[in-house]
């Protein structure tokens, strides 16, 4: 965060996870990058600095894009732009998504939610990331995890969250932005 930008990435291998620090430690969890996804493209395209830290999760391979030989390859393909539009859309509207989630909804709701993508993804994520991903403190997310264990709907075994009662779970989930806004 903060360093120039005129390069992205795009991952070949390992995974990568997108965050912004915050005061007093805390971060913002923003997404996390799997081969195949590029990385650092709004700082090449706004020529302003990076907004946010990239953390390597496990040992990555990444090819290097300058941004002139973006430009010039963009320039000699103008119909690849499109694409890339799409994958910035794509991204702004997951941006969007968890941010009107973390105004509107429930924290219950909203970690529900993030355990659910991340169990879509095939992620494993620690208390503490969930807390960056769902805006609040490990403690919270470690309330709520218990009281669903309490109540059958989870287990927790190595560190991983196992649904045990998808339906209850799935339940406490779809609790939708719409019917939040009608509150």
């Amino acid at each position: 965060m903060g360093s120039p930008g005129n390069q992205m990435m795009a991952l070949l291998s390992g995974t990568i996870r997108i965050r912004v620090p915050a005061p007093e430690g805390r971060e913002l969890f923003l997404a996390t990058i799997h081969p195949g996804e590029i990385f650092g493209e709004l700082a090449v395209f706004d020529e302003n600095e990076r907004s946010a830290d990239a953390i390597a999760e496990s040992a990555c391979a990444l090819a290097i894009l300058e941004r002139n030989d973006i430009l010039m390859f963009f320039e000699r393909n103008p119909a690849v732009w499109p694409r890339l539009v799409k994958i910035l859309a794509q991204r702004l509207r997951r941006t969007d998504q968890a941010f009107a989630e973390v105004a509107l909804l429930e924290l219950p709701v909203r970690l529900a939610k993030a355990i659910l993508r991340a169990e879509r993804a095939n992620n494993r994520f620690s208390q503490r990331d969930l807390a960056e991903m769902v805006g609040c403190s490990r403690e919270s997310v470690n309330k709520c995890l218990r009281n669903w264990w309490r109540d059958g709907v989870i287990q927790i075994s190595q560190g991983s969250i196992i649904i045990t009662n998808r339906s209850a779970f799935e339940t406490i989930a779809q609790i939708d932005l719409m019917r939040a806004l009608e509150i």
